[in-house]
Order: C-alpha cells, then structure tokens, then sequence
C-alpha cells in the first residue's frame, strides 16, 4: 500500500495470519478471513498482500480501505456481506410503519429496539470520495 506523506496513520497494527488470500485494502477478521458481515467486527485492514498462510499487518486509524460501490467523504462504512473484504456506504436504519390502524392511545404504545449489533457491521467513515474496487482513505477503527 504506498503511503504518501502523512496520508496514513495507524492507530492500530496487527499481525494476523490469514487463511485466504489476501489484498491491501481488505477488511480483516480475527479469524484471519476477509470480513463479511458474518465472522465478527474486523480487526483492520490488511496493509500489503499476503498469500493464504503468509503474515500479514493488520492496521486501524486513517488508513486506505477498498470499497464495493460509490462513496463520499462523510459517509458511513460498513462491512460489504456480499463483496468479502470490502466496505461500503452504511445504510441508515429504519423502522417501516405498520399496516394496521391504531384506533387508540392505549394500542399507540413505545416503539423498544434492543440488542447491539445491527444487520450491518459499521467500521468508519470516509475521508474521501470513489467508486467500486477504488482504495480511498478512510477512518477505520
């Protein structure tokens, strides 16, 4: 991953060893498999190449993550579950109205969500803008 002046700054470094191929740029999970939604909150990502087996540095802070699709600065990433190891724009949550009438104050109650983890995995924001397949800096923690 080339690193242009300050451009990078890591907040974190691990070294994990893979058990897939992997690419500078990918979302990595603990259990050393490209992030997918389904294996965990990754650790960071990968910094430079590695073959299945091979060490990799496995970093956090403001580093270059690939994406799946379009961002902009600003927006927030989460992990890709159909694209393994990419990020994407997160989506916002949303609660969908319900298609029965309510016909009295006592029927209108609270609305509770609870739990912590939301169908999507949030990993940072970006810093700037680009496109599928592009690295962009991004805060990622």
């Amino acid at each position: 991953m080339a690193i242009v002046g300050n451009e990078i700054q890591t907040t974190r470094r691990l070294t994990i060893v893979p058990s897939v191929a992997v690419v500078a740029g990918e979302l990595i999970a603990a259990d050393g498999t490209k992030a997918d939604g389904s294996n965990g909150q990754p650790v960071g990502v990968a910094e430079y190449d590695a073959a299945i087996g091979e060490p990799v540095s496995v970093i956090a802070g403001v580093v270059k993550v690939k994406l799946s699709g379009a961002v902009v600065a600003g927006d927030d990433l989460a992990v890709d579950a159909a694209n393994a190891g990419q990020a994407k724009k997160a989506t916002a949550v949303a609660i969908a109205a319900g298609a029965t009438a309510v016909t009295s104050a006592a029927a209108n109650g609270s609305t509770d969500i609870t739990g912590g983890v939301l169908p999507e995995r949030f990993v940072g924001t970006a810093l700037e803008g680009g496109s599928a397949s592009d690295l962009v800096k991004a805060w990622i923690w």
